[in-house]
C-alpha cells in the first residue's frame, strides 16, 4: 500500500488522539510539507515520565499496525527516559519529557509551518451535588440505516469509559 498525504494527515490525526488518550500534553500536530523534505508532517508531544512516554509509543504502535498496516521506518529513543522519536516517512513523531521539549524547542523549527487541529473529544461536564465532574466523550451520531451508533470526527478508533459502558 502506498501513503499518500493525505494518508499520513489521517495517520497523524491518529497518533495525536493516541497521545491524547495516554494524557500527553501540549500535543501539537504541524504540516511541514512546505517547509521540510523529511516528512509532510509533525507531532510533538510530552509526557510527564519514561513510562507515558512509553505507553504512548506502544498505543500508537498497536493503533498504527492495525489501522493502517504501518510500523516506523526508524525509531530512535526507544530506551531514552527523555524522547522518542517514530518515523513513518511522511510523518515524525516525537514525544518529549518536559524538559527536553523545552530545551530543543522543535516548534522554532518550523515556526512557519501550519498548525493542524486534530480532533478532541467532546469535554461534558455532570453536575452532581457532591462533586462536579468532567466526563469525555466522543460525538456520536446514529446511522439511519442500520440503527447503529459511529463516532464523528475522529480518524482513529477511540477507547472511552464510555462507549465501553453503553455499547
Amino acid at each position: 500500500m502506498t501513503f499518500r498525504s493525505r494518508d499520513f494527515l489521517a495517520a497523524a490525526q491518529c497518533a495525536a488522539v493516541c497521545a491524547d488518550d495516554k494524557k500527553a500534553k501540549d500535543i501539537h500536530l504541524l504540516d511541514v510539507k512546505r517547509h521540510s523534505n523529511l516528512a509532510d508532517y509533525y507531532i510533538l508531544a510530552t509526557a510527564d515520565s519514561h513510562p507515558q512516554i512509553q505507553a504512548v509509543r506502544k498505543l500508537i504502535d498497536d493503533r498504527f499496525k492495525n489501522k493502517f498496516g504501518l510500523t516506523p521506518i526508524h525509531r530512535d529513543g526507544r530506551d531514552s527516559a527523555h524522547w522518542l522519536v517514530m518515523d513513518y516517512g511522511g510523518l515524525v513523531i516525537h514525544i518529549m519529557d518536559e524538559h527536553a521539549r523545552q530545551y530543543y524547542a522543535l516548534e522554532r523549527l518550523w515556526e512557519n509551518a501550519r498548525l493542524i487541529d486534530w480532533h478532541k473529544p467532546v469535554r461534558h461536564k455532570t453536575v452532581s451535588k457532591k462533586t462536579t465532574k468532567t466526563t469525555v466523550r466522543p460525538l456520536r451520531k446514529k446511522h439511519k440505516k442500520n440503527n447503529s451508533t459511529f463516532s464523528t470526527g475522529s480518524t482513529c478508533e477511540q477507547k472511552s469509559s464510555y462507549s465501553s459502558k453503553h455499547g
